[in-house]
Protein backbone atom coordinates (compact mmCIF):
# COMPACT_ATOMS: atom_id res chain seq x y z
CA UNK A 1 0.00 0.00 0.00
CA UNK A 2 3.00 2.51 0.94
CA UNK A 3 4.58 2.20 -2.66
CA UNK A 4 1.54 2.52 -4.41
CA UNK A 5 1.18 5.93 -2.94
CA UNK A 6 4.67 6.40 -3.27
CA UNK A 7 4.45 5.16 -6.78
CA UNK A 8 3.96 8.49 -8.55
CA UNK A 9 6.47 10.52 -7.14
CA UNK A 10 8.61 8.03 -8.06
CA UNK A 11 7.80 7.81 -11.56
CA UNK A 12 7.65 11.68 -11.83
CA UNK A 13 11.47 11.68 -10.14
CA UNK A 14 12.22 9.31 -13.21
CA UNK A 15 10.25 11.41 -15.88
CA UNK A 16 12.43 14.70 -14.64
CA UNK A 17 15.33 12.59 -14.67
CA UNK A 18 15.29 11.46 -17.58
CA UNK A 19 14.18 15.04 -18.91
CA UNK A 20 17.25 16.08 -17.77
CA UNK A 21 19.43 13.29 -19.16
CA UNK A 22 17.51 14.36 -22.58
CA UNK A 23 18.87 18.03 -21.96
CA UNK A 24 22.02 17.32 -21.72
CA UNK A 25 22.24 14.89 -24.20
CA UNK A 26 21.06 17.78 -26.73
CA UNK A 27 23.32 20.30 -25.38
CA UNK A 28 26.65 17.58 -25.61
CA UNK A 29 28.73 20.22 -23.58
CA UNK A 30 29.68 18.57 -19.83
CA UNK A 31 30.72 21.80 -18.77
CA UNK A 32 27.10 23.47 -19.49
CA UNK A 33 24.67 20.83 -18.23
CA UNK A 34 26.57 17.83 -17.31
CA UNK A 35 24.69 14.71 -17.96
CA UNK A 36 22.68 12.81 -14.89
CA UNK A 37 25.04 9.05 -15.47
CA UNK A 38 28.26 11.82 -15.05
CA UNK A 39 26.45 13.68 -12.24
CA UNK A 40 25.95 10.21 -10.72
CA UNK A 41 29.48 9.41 -10.79
CA UNK A 42 30.74 12.23 -9.80
CA UNK A 43 28.67 12.09 -6.32
CA UNK A 44 29.72 8.52 -5.99
CA UNK A 45 33.18 9.40 -6.27
CA UNK A 46 33.10 12.03 -3.56
CA UNK A 47 31.61 9.79 -0.72
CA UNK A 48 34.65 7.64 -1.35
CA UNK A 49 36.47 10.39 -0.22
CA UNK A 50 37.59 11.99 3.38
CA UNK A 51 37.31 15.23 2.34
CA UNK A 52 33.48 14.84 1.31
CA UNK A 53 32.50 13.84 4.53
CA UNK A 54 34.40 16.44 6.49
CA UNK A 55 32.81 18.94 4.57
CA UNK A 56 29.51 17.47 5.09
CA UNK A 57 29.52 17.45 9.12
CA UNK A 58 31.17 20.79 9.04
CA UNK A 59 28.07 21.85 7.24
CA UNK A 60 26.33 20.35 9.45
CA UNK A 61 27.88 21.24 12.94
CA UNK A 62 27.15 25.01 11.00
CA UNK A 63 23.50 24.88 10.16
CA UNK A 64 22.42 22.65 12.85
CA UNK A 65 23.89 25.37 15.65
CA UNK A 66 22.53 27.93 13.63
CA UNK A 67 19.35 26.69 13.40
CA UNK A 68 19.07 25.63 16.92
CA UNK A 69 19.69 29.07 17.76
CA UNK A 70 17.31 30.50 15.54
CA UNK A 71 14.49 28.45 17.30
CA UNK A 72 15.70 29.82 20.40
CA UNK A 73 15.55 32.96 19.98
CA UNK A 74 12.67 32.68 17.77
CA UNK A 75 10.78 31.33 20.87
CA UNK A 76 11.63 34.19 23.22
CA UNK A 77 10.94 36.83 20.44
CA UNK A 78 7.80 35.24 20.20
CA UNK A 79 6.90 34.99 24.24
CA UNK A 80 8.10 38.54 24.67
CA UNK A 81 5.65 39.55 22.55
CA UNK A 82 2.97 37.37 23.17
CA UNK A 83 3.42 38.55 27.01
CA UNK A 84 4.42 42.87 26.50
CA UNK A 85 2.75 45.23 24.53
CA UNK A 86 5.89 47.09 24.35
CA UNK A 87 7.97 43.73 23.61
CA UNK A 88 5.17 43.31 20.30
CA UNK A 89 6.00 47.32 19.34
CA UNK A 90 9.69 46.34 19.95
CA UNK A 91 9.65 42.79 17.89
CA UNK A 92 7.28 43.25 15.22
CA UNK A 93 9.09 45.43 13.20
CA UNK A 94 12.70 43.71 14.03
CA UNK A 95 11.23 40.19 12.51
CA UNK A 96 9.49 42.11 9.21
CA UNK A 97 12.77 43.74 8.59
CA UNK A 98 14.75 40.13 9.53
CA UNK A 99 12.05 38.28 6.77
CA UNK A 100 12.06 41.00 4.41
CA UNK A 101 16.26 41.17 3.82
CA UNK A 102 17.58 39.41 1.11
CA UNK A 103 20.09 36.50 2.36
CA UNK A 104 22.67 37.42 0.79
CA UNK A 105 22.58 41.35 1.83
CA UNK A 106 22.67 39.42 5.83
CA UNK A 107 25.77 37.47 4.14
CA UNK A 108 27.85 40.41 3.22
CA UNK A 109 27.08 42.51 6.34
CA UNK A 110 27.64 39.85 9.15
CA UNK A 111 31.11 39.52 6.64
CA UNK A 112 32.10 43.07 8.09
CA UNK A 113 31.63 42.11 11.53
CA UNK A 114 32.11 38.43 11.84
CA UNK A 115 34.72 36.08 10.85
CA UNK A 116 34.09 33.94 8.01
CA UNK A 117 33.96 30.49 9.71
CA UNK A 118 31.42 32.08 11.91
CA UNK A 119 29.19 33.80 9.19
CA UNK A 120 26.92 30.39 7.96
CA UNK A 121 25.81 29.72 11.28
CA UNK A 122 24.29 33.20 12.14
CA UNK A 123 23.43 34.06 8.98
CA UNK A 124 21.32 30.64 9.36
CA UNK A 125 19.79 31.66 12.65
CA UNK A 126 19.00 34.97 11.72
CA UNK A 127 16.66 33.49 8.53
CA UNK A 128 15.57 30.99 10.90
CA UNK A 129 14.27 33.47 13.95
CA UNK A 130 11.53 35.06 12.02
CA UNK A 131 9.70 32.09 10.72
CA UNK A 132 9.60 30.31 14.24
CA UNK A 133 8.67 33.87 16.08
CA UNK A 134 6.06 34.10 13.50
CA UNK A 135 4.23 30.90 14.12
CA UNK A 136 4.83 30.34 17.88
CA UNK A 137 3.66 33.70 18.43
CA UNK A 138 0.32 32.64 16.13
CA UNK A 139 0.10 29.87 17.98
CA UNK A 140 -0.23 31.45 21.32
CA UNK A 141 -2.81 33.94 20.23
CA UNK A 142 -4.73 30.95 19.16
CA UNK A 143 -4.97 29.94 22.20
CA UNK A 144 -9.16 29.66 23.31
CA UNK A 145 -10.42 33.05 25.58
CA UNK A 146 -12.87 31.06 27.38
CA UNK A 147 -10.25 28.53 28.74
CA UNK A 148 -7.69 30.80 29.76
CA UNK A 149 -10.78 33.13 31.90
CA UNK A 150 -11.60 29.30 33.25
CA UNK A 151 -7.62 29.09 33.97
CA UNK A 152 -8.25 32.39 35.74
CA UNK A 153 -11.25 31.81 37.40
CA UNK A 154 -9.82 28.44 39.12
CA UNK A 155 -6.42 29.54 39.66
CA UNK A 156 -4.50 27.71 37.74
CA UNK A 157 -0.82 28.06 38.53
CA UNK A 158 0.97 30.10 35.50
CA UNK A 159 3.46 26.97 35.02
CA UNK A 160 0.41 24.53 34.84
CA UNK A 161 -1.07 27.33 31.98
CA UNK A 162 2.51 27.87 30.04
CA UNK A 163 2.34 23.38 29.61
CA UNK A 164 -1.51 22.59 29.07
CA UNK A 165 -2.53 25.74 27.28
CA UNK A 166 0.06 27.26 25.19
CA UNK A 167 2.48 25.00 24.33
CA UNK A 168 -0.32 22.54 22.90
CA UNK A 169 -1.38 25.39 21.14
CA UNK A 170 1.39 26.11 19.46
CA UNK A 171 3.31 22.70 19.07
CA UNK A 172 1.19 22.86 15.47
CA UNK A 173 2.84 25.77 14.58
CA UNK A 174 6.06 25.18 16.07
CA UNK A 175 6.13 22.18 14.11
CA UNK A 176 5.29 23.45 10.77
CA UNK A 177 7.88 26.61 11.36
CA UNK A 178 10.80 24.24 12.50
CA UNK A 179 9.87 21.68 8.96
CA UNK A 180 10.12 25.05 6.80
CA UNK A 181 12.73 26.57 8.59
CA UNK A 182 15.17 23.19 8.47
CA UNK A 183 14.96 23.58 4.74
CA UNK A 184 15.37 27.79 4.72
CA UNK A 185 18.33 27.39 7.15
CA UNK A 186 19.94 24.74 4.31
CA UNK A 187 19.55 27.47 1.77
CA UNK A 188 20.93 30.13 3.91
CA UNK A 189 23.44 28.11 5.28
CA UNK A 190 25.36 26.68 2.07
CA UNK A 191 25.17 30.49 0.59
CA UNK A 192 26.76 32.40 3.13
CA UNK A 193 29.36 29.02 2.37
CA UNK A 194 30.31 30.07 -0.71
CA UNK A 195 30.19 33.58 -0.42
CA UNK A 196 32.78 33.13 2.78
CA UNK A 197 34.48 30.25 1.41
CA UNK A 198 35.12 29.03 4.90
CA UNK A 199 37.85 25.99 4.94
CA UNK A 200 35.59 23.53 5.35
CA UNK A 201 31.56 22.74 4.18
CA UNK A 202 29.87 21.56 0.82
CA UNK A 203 29.57 25.35 0.22
CA UNK A 204 33.52 26.15 0.62
CA UNK A 205 32.94 22.94 -1.90
CA UNK A 206 30.75 24.46 -4.45
CA UNK A 207 32.85 27.64 -4.55
CA UNK A 208 36.15 25.54 -5.57
CA UNK A 209 33.87 23.55 -8.06
CA UNK A 210 33.18 26.76 -9.83
CA UNK A 211 36.12 28.44 -9.56
CA UNK A 212 37.78 25.27 -11.71
CA UNK A 213 34.49 24.93 -14.08
CA UNK A 214 33.83 21.51 -12.61
CA UNK A 215 30.36 21.46 -13.34
CA UNK A 216 29.43 18.00 -12.81
CA UNK A 217 31.20 18.58 -9.59
CA UNK A 218 28.99 21.39 -8.87
CA UNK A 219 25.86 19.45 -9.84
CA UNK A 220 26.84 16.81 -7.41
CA UNK A 221 27.26 18.82 -4.08
CA UNK A 222 23.93 20.47 -4.80
CA UNK A 223 22.54 16.87 -5.16
CA UNK A 224 23.96 16.01 -1.90
CA UNK A 225 22.78 18.87 -0.06
CA UNK A 226 19.30 18.63 -1.57
CA UNK A 227 19.43 14.81 0.00
CA UNK A 228 20.47 16.15 3.25
CA UNK A 229 17.83 18.96 3.69
CA UNK A 230 15.28 16.38 2.20
CA UNK A 231 16.34 14.01 4.92
CA UNK A 232 16.29 16.64 7.59
CA UNK A 233 13.04 17.69 6.35
CA UNK A 234 11.69 14.15 6.66
CA UNK A 235 12.71 13.30 10.24
CA UNK A 236 11.12 16.52 11.31
CA UNK A 237 8.22 15.52 9.71
CA UNK A 238 8.33 12.29 11.22
CA UNK A 239 9.10 12.99 15.34
CA UNK A 240 6.35 15.68 14.96
CA UNK A 241 3.99 13.28 13.54
CA UNK A 242 4.55 10.67 16.14
CA UNK A 243 4.53 13.63 18.33
CA UNK A 244 0.71 14.58 17.70
CA UNK A 245 -0.21 10.88 17.49
CA UNK A 246 0.95 10.06 21.37
CA UNK A 247 -1.10 13.45 22.53
CA UNK A 248 -3.88 12.18 20.60
CA UNK A 249 -3.60 8.77 21.72
CA UNK A 250 -2.98 10.26 25.40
Amino acid sequence: MKFKKKLPYILAAVFWLAVWQAAAMIVDKEIVLPSVVSTAAELFALMKTAGFYISLLTSVLRIGAGFLCGVLAGIALASLSYVSRVGHALTVPLISVMKATPVASIIIILLVWLSRQTVPAVATMLIVVPIVAHNVYTGFTSVDKQLLEMAKAFNMSRKNRIFKLFIPSAMPYFSTSATVGIGMAWKAGVAAEVICNPQFGLGADLYESKIYLETSKTFAITLAVIAVSAAFEALFKTVFKKRRRADAEA
